[in-house]
């Protein structure tokens, strides 16, 4: 699914993506994870991701408002996706 449409269908939430498809070492299509209603719930599961060792797995805010900060190191992420191979 594209950045844009995943941000349309989950309003009001935390994202957990994954790239699923890169060209040239760019994500042009993503995979949702999971998605979750409080930044509480984001970080436990972010912390289950690590744990388990999945691979560039980004939590992103989709709030009209202001959502609480995730913590740093999440944020990171979506500068970091790197291709793997």
């Amino acid at each position: 699914m594209r950045f844009e449409e995943i941000m349309a269908k989950y309003p009001e939430k935390f994202i957990i993506i994954v790239p699923a498809y890169e060209s040239q070492g760019r994500p042009i299509t993503y995979k949702v994870l999971q998605t979750c209603a409080t930044k509480e719930a984001c970080e436990k599961a972010m912390e289950y991701y690590d744990l388990e060792g999945f691979d560039n797995v980004v939590p992103v805010p989709n709030f009209t408002d202001d959502a609480e900060d995730l913590d740093p190191k999440y944020i990171a992420r979506l500068f970091r996706v790197v291709r793997k191979g």
